[in-house]
């Protein structure tokens, strides 16, 4: 079951609170548009009523999709975090909702890839790379390498 829920929102250009539907939960199976505006980069993304410049909605969000095998914890971009905790909690939650459920969803749950991610466009990206039948975590070390070896300025940063 996907989650949005209706709340106060701020931005942060210019401080205007406006109401906004924000999505704490998405099923992907069960909510295919809402894979399709994850792709399309629209999804928690919204232009201020005031100041009218857009922004992405902040908030931490789980995102399932077991047709696919993803299972990803979204943590709002820039955010300070205590990884060791987030990574413990996300797993405590994958260990109730899943491997302590029904036989029918552990079966779901079974071949999930449990992943953390930074903002939208951080989930994205792993949509897009599992969707490319590419191991994820060999990207993930191969934009590091990229990082490394990249002249200052080069935009990877």
């Amino acid at each position: 079951m996907s989650i949005i829920q209706t709340e106060l929102v701020t931005c942060p250009a210019c401080n205007f609170l406006q109401e906004r539907q924000v999505a704490r939960s998405v099923n992907a199976q069960r909510a295919p548009h809402l894979r399709d505006q994850v792709l399309a980069g629209t999804l928690q993304r919204t232009v201020c009523d005031g100041c009218h410049r857009p922004f992405e909605l902040a908030g931490r969000f789980l995102y399932v999709d077991f047709a696919r095998g993803h299972w990803f914890g979204v943590l709002p971009r820039g955010e300070a975090v205590e990884l060791a905790e987030e990574e413990a909690l996300l797993a405590q939650t994958f260990r109730k909702a899943v491997l302590e459920a029904p036989l029918v969803v552990r079966e779901l749950g079974a071949t999930a890839r449990v992943r953390m991610v930074f903002g939208v466009d951080d989930l994205r990206e792993k949509v897009v790379v599992f969707d490319a039948g590419l191991a994820d975590l060999a990207v993930e070390r191969l934009k590091l390498l990229l990082n490394a070896e990249a002249p200052a300025g080069f935009g990877l940063e």
